[in-house]
């Protein structure tokens, strides 16, 4: 799914994490500085506490590429 900013992005992770009634102390203290410049991505990976409400060791893995468009791309998934 393509996002028009930043903000959507990591808005959209946020949802991802309440609907698989996920934890990851990780991902609400992470703060994001700076950008994605056109034609680029980063990666990031985030431990989590729990997944579906049980303990687990289990990561968020997400990779945000910023098409020459402008938008946002947005792959993320449990690992």
């Amino acid at each position: 799914m393509n996002h028009k900013t930043l903000w959507s992005v990591w808005e959209a992770l946020k949802a991802t994490l309440v609907e698989n009634k996920a934890q990851s102390s990780e991902f609400d203290n992470y703060l994001h500085t700076g950008g994605v410049a056109y034609g680029c991505r980063q990666q990031f990976s985030f431990s989590l506490e729990r997944l579906h409400g049980r303990f687990t060791s289990k990561n968020l893995q997400v990779v945000i590429c910023r098409l020459d468009s402008g938008l946002y791309e947005l792959n993320s998934y449990f690992n």
